[in-house]
């Protein structure tokens, strides 16, 4: 035993290292990070609240008031519109900075947390191997994330999606722990998580009803029934909360301008679709990440006593349950939606395509009974196996890099901004906008572009049209007139 902690130690260490190294650019670009767009609309009322009496629980009171008039006026998404009315530049332009450090901890963390409680209480196995799978799962949500931008950087469509994304995985996480350790606490969390994502997307409440509803049905073929209660319980919460949000009246004022889809061709839609995302993201780099977590996933499987049954109903159940998450987009928008959307897809597609390798690989090894005795992970495979492995790993790695392929990859792109010293520039420009915006004698002020639009921090720009919406509300959060921006 002392020689598999020692060995998970050293892993686990370099996961954590690997993990630091490919932050520091993205989380350097940080502080040029400002707000745009419905950042402003939605942060105006709280910050003139908060300019004027520095009072947290006044702020407060006006966010909950703004939800109140948007349920009216525009949409029902009551806890979303809540956090978004209560963005960072709210309280400070350079509190904007914690953005990425916010949205980047909450799906790592939220990550981590899910791994670690599938193998303790739902695989029932001691992982020590835990951190460095969930770092995997990370990173290649990470750097592969279809809009990086609108994922960690852009508060208001963050925290909508990626930021409920989190959510929702913590409320897997107390769901399975409930499983075994039956503590209030979590009947509580699940409670309270329940309330809170359903008023968030509606991507998010779908999957969360659906994975809520399968605990059910798995807790009624158990025969635990205080397990149903619970589930029950948060399932109930869920469909009143998701009721409240979709019942309101500004609802329909949004939809007006949008061409959705009928229920029936939405579900085929996402169906279809789903084979799609499968063909394109199952790619090298999904490939080198299962490399890597594959030795994990058989020390794992070695050591439960699960013999995953069923695995063909599994794997079309769990596939089904990725493509839900496109319905909605598709029966609001016609369409899968902007790339702030599809981050998450993109994310849920990770999650299910591992679980699935993760259970085709168990009831394969099962069946078979192809294991090695020993102590510490380089006991599930023979000598010369590991031979093979390190050597495809080694392979795939190098012929990746050598094609150019990671060059579009998130931290990179960071690096380059860095090196480049684009984010200087933009934010020196940033600063000589900011002193006119706070110049209560300027009343109109007029923009040239920016000469810089850095990637990732940059997400996007006011127009020579005073009247367009990004900026009427950029004008009303400073309190101006009128703001344009010329070429």
């Amino acid at each position: 035993m002392n020689k598999t902690k020692t060995q998970a130690k050293l892993i686990n260490c370099i996961a954590i290292v690997f993990l630091v190294l490919q932050l520091i650019p993205i989380l350097y670009l940080a502080q040029f990070n400002h707000p745009v767009g419905d950042d402003y609309k939605y942060g105006t009322a709280s910050h003139a609240v908060w300019t004027s009496t520095g009072n947290l629980f006044k702020v407060i009171g006006a966010a909950a008031a703004g939800v109140k008039q948007d349920y009216v006026e525009w949409q029902g998404t009551y806890s979303a519109l809540f956090l978004m009315r209560l963005q960072p530049t709210v309280f400070a332009e350079s509190a904007y900075a914690l953005v990425p450090w916010m949205m980047l901890g909450l799906l790592i963390c939220s990550m981590l947390y899910l791994v670690r409680t599938v193998f303790a209480d739902w695989c029932k196995v001691e992982m020590p191997y835990w951190i460095a799978v969930a770092v995997l799962l990370a990173t290649i949500c990470i750097q592969l994330a279809p809009n990086a931008s609108e994922q960690f950087f852009w508060y208001n469509g963050a925290v909508y999606y990626n930021g409920f994304q989190g959510f929702m995985l913590l409320y897997i996480a107390w769901m399975l722990r409930f499983q075994n350790r039956q503590k209030i606490r979590y009947m509580v969390y699940l409670g309270l998580a329940a309330f809170v994502i359903a008023g968030g997307n509606y991507i998010t409440v779908l999957t969360t009803m659906i994975l809520t509803f399968t605990m059910i049905v798995y807790s009624l073929w158990k025969k635990k029934w205080k397990h149903v209660a619970v589930y029950g319980g948060s399932l109930l919460i869920l469909l009143i909360g998701f009721a409240i949000s979709a019942k309101a009246p500004g609802n329909a004022v949004r939809a007006a301008g949008l061409l959705g889809m009928g229920p029936v061709a939405a579900v085929k839609a996402s169906i279809i679709k789903g084979v799609d995302y499968y063909l394109v993201w199952a790619d090298k780099w999904w490939l080198l990440v299962l490399m890597a977590l594959l030795p994990m996933m058989v020390y794992a499987i070695h050591r439960m006593t699960y013999r995953f049954p069923l695995s063909g109903l599994v794997l079309l159940y769990s596939y089904l349950v990725f493509c839900a998450m496109g319905t909605p987009t598709f029966y609001a928008m016609g369409s899968t939606g902007p790339g702030r959307v599809v981050n998450i897809v993109y994310d849920g597609f990770i999650l299910t395509s591992y679980f699935q390798v993760f259970y085709l690989l168990g009831w394969y090894l099962k069946k078979k009974q192809t294991f090695t005795e020993g102590e510490g992970i380089l006991t599930v495979w023979k000598k010369e196996t590991w031979f093979v492995w390190l050597g495809l790993v080694g392979f795939l790695l190098v012929a990746f890099l050598l094609s150019g392929g990671h060059k579009d990859k998130t931290s990179v792109v960071a690096a380059k901004v860095w090196i480049r010293g684009d984010g200087k520039v933009y934010q020196q420009e940033f600063e000589e906008r900011l002193k006119v915006l706070e110049d209560v004698s300027v009343t109109d002020p007029v923009f040239h572009s920016y000469s810089i639009k850095p990637d990732l921090v940059f997400v996007a720009d006011g127009t020579d049209d005073p009247n367009f919406v990004n900026n009427t509300e950029w004008a009303e959060f400073y309190g101006k007139n009128s703001i344009v921006v010329v070429d």
